[in-house]
């Protein structure tokens, strides 16, 4: 048989482990620790390093499907802005049609009771949004009063003051 041929083990530190294994004592026991502490140093490292670029790669991933998602959503909002604006460019003409072809008189139909409407649906929102918040608090209010006269007998309440 070739000697080039034949398979050797390599010469590392795993012949040297079990002669360590069987032979290590006093300070060559505190070398081998030592020696074997800071390798598996290194392997926590690196399993940290290896970690680490997975979860940048994990980020990445998310930012571009991210990006994605939100060039699919911009189209199809341009969509239906589009479709929303022929709309009403529709129906502005059919408004200047039935005013003698005065397209001008549609187009400030439309635009104003665009603008009409939009104010009235924010100036609801607006109120019934006050409305509630202004119920919230009332109830928090009484709960703190019930609480009170629980409590001590009497609230903050004039009537309660005064009958006690």
């Amino acid at each position: 048989m070739d000697p080039h041929c034949e398979r050797t083990p390599p010469d590392d530190h795993r012949d040297s482990e079990r002669s360590s294994q069987q032979t290590a004592a006093g300070p060559e026991a505190l070398n081998e620790a030592i020696r074997r502490v800071a390798e598996s140093r290194e392997y926590l490292a690196y399993w940290m390093a290896v970690e680490f670029d997975r979860l940048k790669l994990r980020f990445r991933r998310l930012l571009i499907w991210a990006a994605i998602g939100f060039a699919i959503l911009m189209v199809f909002v341009a969509i239906l802005i589009s479709a929303a604006a022929m709309l009403l460019w529709g129906l502005a003409d059919w408004i200047g049609a039935a005013f003698g072809g005065r397209t001008w008189i549609g187009a400030l139909v439309v635009g104003g009771g665009i603008l009409l409407l939009a104010t009235a649906g924010f100036s609801g929102g607006v109120w019934g949004w006050n409305r509630t918040r202004f119920q919230a608090a009332k109830r928090r209010y009484e709960a703190r009063k019930r609480r009170q006269r629980e409590q001590f007998g009497r609230s903050i309440d004039r009537e309660d003051r005064q009958a006690s």
